[in-house]
Protein backbone atom coordinates (compact mmCIF):
# COMPACT_ATOMS: atom_id res chain seq x y z
CA UNK A 1 0.00 0.00 0.00
CA UNK A 2 1.26 3.73 -0.74
CA UNK A 3 1.10 6.25 2.33
CA UNK A 4 2.71 8.95 -0.13
CA UNK A 5 0.70 12.17 -0.36
CA UNK A 6 -0.06 13.56 -2.99
CA UNK A 7 1.21 16.56 -4.93
CA UNK A 8 -1.97 18.41 -3.89
CA UNK A 9 -1.74 17.30 -0.65
CA UNK A 10 1.90 18.31 -0.23
CA UNK A 11 0.90 21.88 -2.23
CA UNK A 12 -2.08 22.35 0.58
CA UNK A 13 0.32 21.29 3.48
CA UNK A 14 2.60 24.34 2.54
CA UNK A 15 -0.36 26.53 2.03
CA UNK A 16 -1.31 25.59 5.59
CA UNK A 17 2.05 25.79 7.49
CA UNK A 18 2.35 29.60 5.73
CA UNK A 19 -1.18 30.38 6.37
CA UNK A 20 -0.44 29.30 9.99
CA UNK A 21 2.49 30.77 10.62
CA UNK A 22 1.81 34.21 9.00
CA UNK A 23 -1.95 34.66 10.54
CA UNK A 24 -2.26 32.47 13.48
CA UNK A 25 0.61 31.56 15.09
CA UNK A 26 1.44 35.43 15.70
CA UNK A 27 -2.05 36.20 17.63
CA UNK A 28 -2.27 32.98 19.48
CA UNK A 29 -1.23 34.56 22.85
CA UNK A 30 -3.64 37.42 22.69
CA UNK A 31 -6.48 34.73 21.46
CA UNK A 32 -5.67 32.60 24.76
CA UNK A 33 -5.57 35.65 26.73
CA UNK A 34 -9.31 37.02 25.26
CA UNK A 35 -10.45 33.55 26.32
CA UNK A 36 -9.29 33.36 29.84
CA UNK A 37 -10.76 36.55 30.47
CA UNK A 38 -14.04 35.60 32.44
CA UNK A 39 -16.13 38.49 30.84
CA UNK A 40 -15.75 37.21 27.55
CA UNK A 41 -17.09 33.46 28.68
CA UNK A 42 -19.83 33.27 25.71
CA UNK A 43 -17.65 35.61 23.08
CA UNK A 44 -15.88 34.96 20.23
CA UNK A 45 -12.89 36.44 19.65
CA UNK A 46 -13.40 39.52 17.43
CA UNK A 47 -11.01 39.01 14.67
CA UNK A 48 -11.82 35.17 13.95
CA UNK A 49 -15.05 36.04 11.03
CA UNK A 50 -12.17 38.16 9.17
CA UNK A 51 -9.32 35.10 9.74
CA UNK A 52 -12.04 32.62 8.34
CA UNK A 53 -12.48 35.18 4.97
CA UNK A 54 -8.75 35.00 4.59
CA UNK A 55 -8.76 31.32 4.90
CA UNK A 56 -11.61 31.13 2.39
CA UNK A 57 -9.68 33.51 0.43
CA UNK A 58 -6.22 31.43 0.27
CA UNK A 59 -8.55 28.33 -0.81
CA UNK A 60 -8.09 26.64 2.92
CA UNK A 61 -12.32 26.33 3.49
CA UNK A 62 -13.27 22.77 3.63
CA UNK A 63 -10.45 21.10 3.00
CA UNK A 64 -11.96 17.98 4.72
CA UNK A 65 -15.01 17.01 2.09
CA UNK A 66 -13.95 14.36 0.40
CA UNK A 67 -13.58 14.18 -3.48
CA UNK A 68 -16.81 12.91 -4.45
CA UNK A 69 -18.00 16.66 -3.40
CA UNK A 70 -16.59 17.89 -6.76
CA UNK A 71 -15.82 21.76 -7.21
CA UNK A 72 -16.53 21.96 -3.33
CA UNK A 73 -13.55 19.92 -2.27
CA UNK A 74 -10.16 19.97 -2.55
CA UNK A 75 -10.58 16.16 -3.40
CA UNK A 76 -7.79 14.84 -1.16
CA UNK A 77 -8.62 11.43 0.69
CA UNK A 78 -8.73 10.67 4.50
CA UNK A 79 -4.97 9.90 4.08
CA UNK A 80 -4.30 13.34 2.65
CA UNK A 81 -6.27 14.85 5.25
CA UNK A 82 -4.81 13.81 8.25
CA UNK A 83 -1.28 16.20 7.61
CA UNK A 84 -3.87 19.15 7.42
CA UNK A 85 -5.74 17.92 10.61
CA UNK A 86 -2.38 17.44 12.48
CA UNK A 87 -1.25 21.05 11.21
CA UNK A 88 -4.41 22.62 12.32
CA UNK A 89 -4.02 20.83 15.37
CA UNK A 90 -1.29 22.67 16.66
CA UNK A 91 -3.31 25.38 17.79
CA UNK A 92 -6.43 24.18 19.74
CA UNK A 93 -9.13 26.62 18.08
CA UNK A 94 -7.96 27.27 14.31
CA UNK A 95 -9.59 24.47 12.60
CA UNK A 96 -12.62 26.48 12.95
CA UNK A 97 -10.87 29.12 10.75
CA UNK A 98 -10.86 26.82 8.45
CA UNK A 99 -14.41 25.56 8.58
CA UNK A 100 -12.73 21.69 9.64
CA UNK A 101 -13.84 22.16 13.23
CA UNK A 102 -16.33 19.54 15.00
CA UNK A 103 -18.94 18.89 14.93
CA UNK A 104 -19.32 21.14 11.70
CA UNK A 105 -17.44 19.00 9.61
CA UNK A 106 -20.36 16.76 9.70
CA UNK A 107 -23.39 19.85 8.98
CA UNK A 108 -20.71 20.83 6.18
CA UNK A 109 -20.74 17.62 4.81
CA UNK A 110 -24.67 17.34 4.73
CA UNK A 111 -25.14 20.69 3.09
CA UNK A 112 -22.87 20.12 0.43
CA UNK A 113 -24.34 16.79 -0.23
CA UNK A 114 -27.97 17.91 -0.09
CA UNK A 115 -28.36 21.62 0.00
CA UNK A 116 -29.70 24.23 -2.05
CA UNK A 117 -28.05 27.95 -3.83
Amino acid sequence: MNFDYSDTSIALQEKLKEFMEIHVLPIEKEVELFHKNPENSWKRWPGLESLKQKAKDAGLRNVFLPGSYGALSAGLSNLEYAPLAEIMGRVLWSSEIFNCNAPDTGNMEVLAKYGTP
